[in-house]
């Protein structure tokens, strides 16, 4: 039971370590370019939280002329905040 402990400790110990390393924020996973012979929808990032969505189910919004995507309007929303208060 001893050895189960100290394993779950030292597990926690270096997940809390990597996070910590990555400055608090988890790495986001890139989109494969293709799948087999079929090709993909292009993957957009959404500029707040760092996550991957398909285009044509992203959040959008204009900014200065480009389209900016995002993966749900609560991202879309704090980006505007962000905006405003900069």
């Amino acid at each position: 039971m001893a050895f189960f402990n100290f394993f779950l400790l030292a597990l926690i110990v270096y997940t809390l370590l990597k996070w910590i390393w990555r400055g608090g924020k988890s790495k986001p996973h890139k989109p494969p370019a293709r799948q087999g012979d079929q090709e993909i929808e292009e993957m957009k990032q959404d500029p707040v939280c760092g996550t991957y969505v398909p285009a044509s189910l992203a959040v959008t919004a204009t900014q200065m002329g480009e389209t900016v995507y995002f993966c749900s309007s609560a991202c879309r929303d704090k980006f505007d905040k962000n905006k405003k208060t900069s």
